[in-house]
């Protein structure tokens, strides 16, 4: 018989009005290249509902780094900060998590087309995905089958370890379109499933 789950101790966010001169990025900071204008067209859209997180008495950030360059560059002066009490060590390991654990979620790309079938089209581009990305969600329709032979547009999400894997991938996929109109899915789909086919 499983055991049952400890219950969380979920404990009040302390919030503090800061000037935005006082906060500090973490400069060891491991994700690079935030997207600073979906963030900002975000917030724009939303509000800032998702307040950066900072750690008490050094103003470092803990979560929020491209919150904080979009606030910079649409010049917010002072915002609202949720401040955790944690040490330095926990601090690295809070911002990492923070990234990582987001990157380990995926999607039921079925139901999310039934969502974006029914929502504004500017709402549906301030979620993050990209017009190649919605296209292929929302094609085809659920429930139709694809006659035999048609192409089929659907979208694979991967998350690569480093950087340095992504560009070595990105790479040999080039290696392997030269020469050919092939998409990078066919590519793909003919170096790892030929058995398949």
């Amino acid at each position: 018989m499983k055991s049952p789950a400890v219950a969380l101790t979920v404990n009040k966010p302390v919030m503090e009005m800061v000037s935005i001169g006082k906060l500090k990025e973490w400069v060891k900071n491991p994700r690079k290249k935030h997207a600073v204008g979906a963030i900002a067209g975000s917030i724009q859209q939303f509000g800032y509902l998702s307040p950066i997180i900072v750690q008490k008495g050094t103003y470092r950030i803990l979560a929020g780094h491209g919150r904080l360059k979009a606030l910079r560059e649409r010049g917010a002066q002072e915002i609202p900060v949720i401040v955790a009490d944690v040490t330095d060590q926990q601090a690295d390991a809070y911002t990492i998590a923070d990234n990582k654990l987001t990157d380990m979620s995926e999607f039921d790309l079925g139901d999310l087309g039934d969502i974006f079938r029914t929502m504004d089209a500017d709402l549906a581009k301030a979620t993050g995905f990209t017009d190649g990305e919605l296209n292929a969600i929302l094609k085809p329709e659920r429930g139709e089958e694809p006659v035999e032979g048609d192409a089929v547009n659907t979208t694979m999400f991967v998350t690569f370890g480093t950087r340095d894997q992504l560009r070595r991938v990105k790479a040999e996929i080039k290696k392997l379109q030269s020469g050919n109109e092939k998409t990078i899915g066919q590519v793909i789909f003919d170096r790892f499933c030929p058995k398949l086919d």
